[in-house]
């Protein structure tokens, strides 16, 4: 799960979505969650933000994948079934079927 808190910039949204990719491979989860309720302020230019959508999903293809990010559902190039958008961490739990989760920091 990657929880995203405070001011989000343009450099860094494509910095975490590697960073996703690479702890994606190491750790092989069995469903990925984005927890972008945290962020108070959001100064990434759209430009960036279909730039990152157009990207390749971080996650292998039909994993379970949760974010609260509409534009990524507008405009990303990977339409498929395993992204979905929900409201909240609980939503995406519940849907991943994890009644009492466990998490780590992982730097």
């Amino acid at each position: 799960m990657l929880v995203a808190e405070g001011d989000i910039q343009d450099a860094e949204i494509l910095v975490v979505k590697r960073n996703i990719a690479e702890r994606f491979n190491k750790f092989q989860p069995v469903g990925g969650i984005t927890d972008t309720a945290g962020i108070t302020k959001f100064t990434i230019s759209a430009e960036v933000i279909r730039t990152a959508a157009r990207q390749p999903a971080p996650y292998p293809e039909g994993t379970p994948w949760f974010i609260v990010a509409r534009m990524y559902e507008q405009v990303g190039s990977v339409k498929t079934a395993s992204l979905k958008v929900v409201r909240s961490r609980q939503e995406a739990l519940a849907a991943l079927g994890v009644a009492e989760p466990a998490f780590e920091c992982v730097e």
